[in-house]
């Protein structure tokens, strides 16, 4: 059966998570569905003998040196078949309905280029994950978009992809405005569809006041064209970069 949905799993060193992560998109309701594994360059023992006895249907495993969030998923999405494409971390977790109800979406409005749902925390962290209605302003200041959402692999191909760049985080937030410049616009599922894990070591909560500059100076190098379009976010982007920052 030709996939319709490849789910994108890039994993390093998270071994006691890949298997539930897996599970969750292999229990979708959507059939047509392939997982594409990516090894991001492994070192810890118990995730490398995960990956040297792994045997998982649907399931496809690339083994890779150390790429980066943004590598091991472009190279996942460079051996995707589906026409849909989900990016799912390797501790985060989906309900079986997410791909079938997010694919419904972009299958009726040809407008829609990013199709997230409502989330909810779980690990060091419960409840739900609020987040504003999508809007171009609001989403011009700061990522309000799951790193989650269901996106057309013809419209990744018009992109450069995730930016091996933003090495430190928000590659996510920097892959939904290239495919904002393209026209398309986000649409939410309005069921907590999605779990994503809190952890105390996350690149976020790593992040230094340079790695913040960094990612925010990045994000205006690649965009200007939204900047400019939307000039009066510019300076209000510019004054949380810099108190952001701190």
């Amino acid at each position: 059966m030709q996939p319709r949905v490849s789910v994108i799993v890039p994993c390093r060193d998270d071994g006691a998570f890949l298997e539930q992560a897996v599970a969750s998109a292999l229990a979708q309701s959507e059939k047509a569905l392939e997982v594409v594994v990516v090894d991001d360059g492994s070192s810890d023992p118990e995730t490398l003998r995960l990956f040297d006895r792994w045997s998982q249907p649907r399931t496809r495993l690339l083994r890779l040196p150390p790429s980066g969030v943004s590598g091991a998923r472009n190279a996942g999405i460079a051996e995707a078949q589906g026409a849909y494409i989900l990016p799912l971390d390797a501790d985060d977790r989906l309900e079986p309905a997410f791909a079938a109800r997010t694919a419904a979406v972009l299958d009726a409005r040809p407008e829609v280029g990013i199709v997230e749902t409502d989330a909810v925390f779980f690990g060091a962290r419960s409840g739900p994950w609020p987040r504003p209605t999508f809007s171009m302003p609001q989403l011009l200041l700061g990522n309000t978009l799951s790193p989650c959402s269901l996106f057309r692999r013809s419209d990744f191909r018009l992109t450069h992809g995730y930016d091996p760049g933003m090495a430190r985080g928000w590659e996510d937030f920097d892959f939904w405005l290239s495919l904002v410049e393209l026209g398309r616009v986000a649409a939410r599922v309005p069921e907590a569809l999605f779990h994503y894990r809190v952890r105390p070591g996350s690149r976020s909560a790593l992040m230094t006041p340079l790695d913040w500059r960094r990612c925010y100076a990045r994000i205006l190098r690649n965009h200007p064209r939204l900047f400019a379009r939307h000039p009066q976010v510019l300076p209000r982007y510019l004054f949380r970069m810099l108190t952001k920052s701190r």
